[in-house]
């Protein structure tokens, strides 16, 4: 997402001493905050594809064999293929809005650029709103994962270790540049990737054993409930979140022509991804799918040392992912509100520093008291899902639309 025209997040790419990195840049007109503003038609397209694939290579994949397991087999293959069709779709819809915006205010690159001006100021201020609400949402997924997972390895209830990751997470949430991440994330992608890898095998495993015995699948072929089905679906959507690079992409791009072509790429790999990931995993654990299929890991490699070795690395690699991308998911909130807060006439910024840390702080601890508040991860995903994410990929996109093209053509 996006804040005003002094100041922006940028989808780019740099190559340098570290090699390709993706890289959220924010320019402020005043004073240069996080890294130079890079708005220059300047990636290859080979590099567009690789760094829009990155960004659907996150946690929301993991929530995926959860959302098999409530929507039941047929119900979750069809709804993961419409719901891809339809991001695919209003992504495609905001290039033609931007295209056409263009003609008239070529310094539109963004999401909350096109609201800005499709809707005016009030209607970018709402598009900010729920923005913040997703990102928030997004946090407190983070802190609920990182929270049950680690009071596998500490004598306490997980609501008490959320309360002992607050510090950390304080700490990472005043980072006070985002450039140095950069590593971190690609090294975050790589273990989030490793962990499906492995979570993948391990359910082949289960269920190839079960084909073997003749053991019953204890799965739905169709559909579990009809009263779950809407938890499936705000599942989905929440993994197929990614509509705030899409423009930012389209601008960086040298050979603007062949942005087509990458973006149906990007959007076949995730649907196969996320489609493949949850189908498999609902397959090898059944209706005992769990909302953190962590779970299911560690059950299936009790007595096995090859595999309990294994379950740890994926936990460890997955609380690593979650921690090294906390800073970047709290980052458009806090820039959001703090140029909100630290505008003429509102907050002084004498104490700048100790007042934003006051405010990130708070974030944390609001996030870790909506992470306790609601145990259930698959359900917190799909709360995000439902409410902010709905919001922002599909309700969106189309009253940008009908006000774009309000003339008809």
């Amino acid at each position: 997402g996006e804040r005003s025209s002094s100041q922006r997040f940028i989808f780019n790419s740099e190559e340098g001493e570290g090699g390709e990195s993706v890289r959220i840049i924010v320019a402020n007109k005043q004073k240069e905050v996080y890294v130079n503003e890079g708005r220059q038609q300047n990636v290859s397209t080979i590099r567009t594809l690789v760094n829009l694939i990155k960004c659907y290579l996150g946690a929301g994949i993991l929530g995926l064999p959860k959302a098999f397991e409530q929507g039941g087999l047929l119900l979750s293959l069809l709804t993961m293929l419409i719901i891809g069709i339809m991001t695919t779709h209003t992504m495609y819809l905001l290039v033609q809005i931007k295209r056409k915006i263009i003609q008239t205010d070529p310094n539109v690159v963004t999401f909350s650029d096109v609201a800005n001006f499709t809707l005016g100021r009030y209607g970018a201020y709402i598009v900010d709103i729920v923005l913040c609400f997703t990102q928030f949402g997004f946090t407190c997924v983070y802190i609920s994962f990182l929270s049950q997972n680690a009071a596998n390895y500490i004598p306490l209830h997980w609501r008490f270790v959320a309360l002992l990751w607050i510090p950390i997470l304080v700490f990472l949430a005043n980072i006070q540049t985002l450039k140095s991440l950069a590593p971190i994330a690609f090294l975050a992608n790589v273990c989030t990737m490793t962990a499906a890898v492995i979570l993948i095998t391990a359910s082949l495993l289960n269920f190839t054993s079960k084909i073997k015995h003749h053991d019953d699948l204890d799965i739905d072929w169709f559909i579990t409930n009809i009263n779950n089905a809407p938890v499936m679906v705000a599942m989905a959507i929440y993994a197929f979140e990614g509509i705030g690079v899409v423009l930012p992409a389209e601008t960086a791009i040298q050979n603007r022509s062949k942005f087509s072509l990458v973006l149906n790429t990007t959007m076949i790999f995730s649907i196969f991804n996320y489609t493949a990931f949850g189908l498999i995993c609902y397959l090898g654990f059944g209706r005992q799918t769990s909302g953190l299929v962590t779970e299911n890991l560690r059950e299936f490699s009790q007595g096995n040392l090859f595999w309990e070795i294994l379950g740890h690395f994926v936990t460890w690699a997955l609380i690593f992912a979650m921690l090294s991308s906390y800073p970047l998911q709290l980052f458009v909130m806090t820039d959001i509100c703090e140029e909100a807060l630290f505008k003429p006439g509102r907050l002084s910024t004498t104490g700048k520093r100790l007042k934003q840390f006051i405010f990130r702080t708070l974030l944390v601890v609001a996030g870790a008291g909506v992470a306790i508040g609601v145990p259930d991860f698959g359900l917190l995903i799909a709360l995000i899902g439902s409410l902010g994410t709905t919001t922002l990929q599909f309700v969106c996109p189309g009253l940008f639309y009908l006000r774009a093209f309000k003339d008809g053509h």
